[in-house]
C-alpha cells in the first residue's frame, strides 16, 4: 500500500520558495532550517500527520517547542528559538489557503521566549539634546561618525564602510551621502541638511 502525499511537506516547502522572492539568501536559509526541523520532528514523534489539517497545538506544537527548548544535542538562545517560532508561524498562517488548511491559533503569541538581552531604553529628549550638543563641541573622528550616525540613522556598520567621497551633490542645495550596500543589501543615498 503506498503511502499518502505528504501535504504538509510540500505546503511549506512551496510558501518557502513564495518568500524567496522578497528575502534575502540567509533569512531563505533559517526558512528553509526551520522547515527541515519542524519536518524531522514530526516525522520522528508522529509520522502520521501528512496534512496541515492535521496538526493540534497539542501535542504537536507543544511538543515541537519542548524539543527547542531542549535543544536536541546544541546551545541555542531565546533569540534563535523565538525566531524559529515566528518563522514556522508565518509559514503556518501563508498555508491558510491550502486545500486543507491548519487550524488556527497553532502557535500564539506566548509561545514566542522572551530574548536573552533586552534592548536598552531610549535617551530622554533632555539627554539626546545634551549629547548632540557634546557631539557638536569636539572636534574628532570618533565624534564627529556619532553624529553622523546619530541624525541621518544610518547604522555603526554603514557609517564606518563610508568611503571619502562618499558626499553627492544632487543640484542647488541638496547634497546626500551613497551608503554602499549594507543589511538592506542595496545601496543608498542619505539626505543631508
Amino acid at each position: 500500500m503506498s503511502q499518502a502525499p505528504h501535504l504538509l511537506q510540500e505546503g511549506l516547502r512551496a510558501r518557502v520558495a513564495l518568500l524567496t522572492t522578497t528575502l534575502c539568501p540567509s533569512t531563505m536559509q533559517n526558512y528553509r532550517r526551520v522547515v527541515r526541523r519542524f519536518l524531522d520532528y514530526l516525522d520522528e514523534f508522529f509520522p502520521e500527520v501528512r496534512r496541515p489539517d492535521q496538526l493540534r497545538r497539542d501535542p504537536h506544537m507543544l511538543g515541537w517547542f519542548q524539543s527547542l527548548w531542549a535543544g536536541r544535542g546544541r546551545s541555542r538562545s531565546n533569540s534563535v528559538r523565538g525566531g524559529d517560532v515566528i518563522r514556522l508561524r508565518k509559514l503556518l498562517d501563508l498555508l491558510a489557503d491550502h486545500a486543507f488548511p491548519p487550524s488556527p491559533g497553532l502557535i500564539l503569541s506566548q509561545d514566542i521566549p522572551r530574548p536573552d538581552q533586552t534592548l536598552p531604553r531610549p535617551l530622554s529628549p533632555e539627554d539626546d539634546a545634551r549629547l548632540i550638543a557634546e557631539l557638536r563641541q569636539r572636534n574628532d573622528l570618533f565624534s564627529d561618525a556619532l553624529l553622523l550616525t546619530r541624525l541621518t540613522g544610518m547604522r555603526i556598520g554603514e557609517t564606518a564602510n563610508l568611503v571619502t567621497d562618499c558626499l553627492r551633490h544632487l543640484g542647488e542645495d541638496r547634497w546626500s551621502i551613497h551608503v554602499p550596500v549594507g543589511k538592506l543589501h542595496n545601496d543608498r543615498l542619505v539626505p543631508v541638511e
